[in-house]
């Protein structure tokens, strides 16, 4: 993620969170992981689920990219 975010790594508030147990997964609407969200959006678009669970992410397209993220965050901005 941090190679996406290289050039403008000071124009960007960037937070991780690393969700450890239940409780904080279903406060958060936890995806699984990894998760990326911009301004509180999912960066693939996936809802928040009705019940969250400290589990792998799937993704059905693959992992964004850094490119892919790169152009979200800026069009975010």
């Amino acid at each position: 993620m941090h190679l996406a975010l290289q050039g403008i790594e000071n124009d960007v508030e960037l937070t991780e969170v690393q969700v450890v147990d239940a409780d904080t997964a279903a406060r958060l609407g936890f995806r699984g992981s990894p998760t990326l969200l911009i301004n509180g959006e999912d960066v693939d678009g996936m809802p928040a689920p009705e019940e969250a669970s400290l589990s792998c992410r799937f993704y059905p397209n693959g992992i964004p990219s850094a490119k892919v993220i790169r152009r979200k965050v800026e069009e975010a901005r």
